[in-house]
């Protein structure tokens, strides 16, 4: 039989602590009154550590703040330093003609200069004659049989459409095929008056846009026994577009090899009608030719130009058993004569009568401090167009001396204020003791 004495000894066995067993003595209250004071001793020293600490990350701060308004304006080499004569001795230079591009250091004189007469420095420049496309395509029906049927892709402003046409009995007949499949597939988009045929006596595609003013694009897909074609070819070209796929005013010859040289500026280049002419110019630009080169999808046409000016800048070409450079800048030229940048000159006076010329291979002439830029000026000739001579005013700029100072005195009363708030800032207190951190039993 199982009494009520056994159960309590068993229940007492196993519960998670024993306050005094049979005895009776609890001794967990013994243990925290005999620990309470090292405890207490303990809290009260992470008391003032933390108070320390706290001190410590006001003490920081306040000196991160100094530290910040030393280095905005008692460093030198700041740019709102009050100790820099680049600051305080700031110069300012104003011109009578926005073309004008001035600075003024500060070692400038304050002066007024007096401009007569510019001419700005140019690069060495090849221009193409007119639009490269030659807005037609070349295609061949030779390889036409008679009566056979032929799908070639057809793109008009844009719109494609698979064209089919029926090779005629000669390749008259078939152009005559061709053209009636694509005007008739087309007839929607384009006016009653407009249509695609060949000049005369050609197999030359073009498009009649009846005096629209538009520029109307189209491109014919690859068919060689349809049209002759072996690539997708366009009447104009993108940047994109591939060599063996554009329709040049010159037509392109390539050497034995399918390859298109030449050289620039001592630089060779070689291409195929796989380059793009995005390829050709990314690849001119990057080299060490000293050149840049640009296409215009509007105008259909290429520019290059040296990449310095003055008479150092030169465009020397030549080619090799193809023809690339003709039908990239359309003409029959042989490339024999260099082209060269001219220097600038500019005559300038500090007393509107006496001028003095000078010449540079660079744009931008520095007098005494002071910096004058006439790219985009160009010419400029006072006595030619009857107007005054340009001038341009060195003084010292106040106004940004004034608002640097100004900008001082503001932020140094901002830091004292900060530094004042956490000097005056009190301790809370309760009854004549100051408030302590809150252990964490108290949190």
């Amino acid at each position: 039989m199982t009494t009520g004495g056994t159960t309590g000894s068993t229940e007492s066995l196993y519960s998670d602590r024993f306050s005094g067993l049979a005895s009776g003595i609890d001794t967990e209250s013994i243990v925290k009154a005999m620990a309470s004071g090292t405890k207490l001793k303990l809290e009260n020293q992470k008391k003032k550590l933390q108070t320390l600490q706290w001190k410590q990350e006001i003490y920081s701060g306040i000196v991160d703040k100094i530290s910040s308004f030393q280095e905005k304006y008692l460093t030198l080499n700041s740019k709102t330093s009050i100790k820099a004569n680049a600051v305080m001795s700031k110069f300012i230079a104003k011109s009578s003609d926005s073309r004008l591009v001035t600075s003024a250091s500060s070692t400038a004189n304050p002066t007024t200069y007096y401009i007569k007469q510019a001419t700005a420095a140019t690069t060495a420049k090849l221009s193409s004659n007119g639009s490269v496309a030659a807005d037609k395509i070349s295609l061949d029906f030779s390889e036409n049989v008679a009566g056979e049927e032929y799908t070639v892709n057809v793109t008009f402003n844009g719109s494609k459409k698979a064209i089919t046409f029926t090779g005629g009995a000669d390749v008259e007949e078939s152009k005559e095929n061709f053209l009636t499949a694509v005007n008739d597939a087309f007839s929607s988009i384009k006016a009653g008056n407009q249509e695609f045929k060949f000049n005369e006596g050609t197999s030359d595609l073009v498009f009649d846009n009846a005096d629209d003013g538009i520029c109307h694009t189209f491109a014919v897909g690859y068919n060689k026994e349809a049209v002759g074609l072996v690539n997708d070819t366009a009447s104009r070209m993108a940047l994109g577009s591939a060599l063996g796929q554009i329709a040049f005013a010159k037509d392109l010859e390539a050497d034995a090899e399918g390859n298109y040289n030449f050289t620039i500026n001592g630089v060779d280049f070689t291409f195929n009608d796989n380059s793009t002419i995005s390829n050709i110019v990314n690849t001119i630009n990057q080299s060490d030719a000293g050149v840049k080169m640009t296409f215009s999808s509007v105008t259909q046409s290429f520019s290059l130009e040296s990449t310095i000016t003055g008479t150092a800048g030169e465009i020397t070409m030549s080619q090799t058993d193809s023809n690339l450079l003709n039908a990239l800048f359309n003409t029959d030229s042989d490339f024999s004569e260099s082209v060269y940048g001219q220097n600038g000159t500019v005559s300038i006076s500090t007393d509107g009568e006496n001028y003095r010329t000078y010449t540079s291979a660079s744009n931008s002439y520095t007098f005494d401090g002071t910096t004058i830029n006439i790219e985009k000026l160009g010419t400029f000739n006072a006595e030619a167009s009857g107007t005054d001579p340009i001038t341009v005013e060195t003084q010292k700029d106040t106004s940004s001396i004034k608002d640097t100072v100004v900008n001082f005195i503001n932020d140094y009363n901002e830091l004292i204020d900060s530094l004042y708030d956490e000097i005056n800032t009190a301790r809370p207190k309760s009854s004549g003791d100051y408030y302590d951190p809150l252990t964490e039993e108290q949190e």
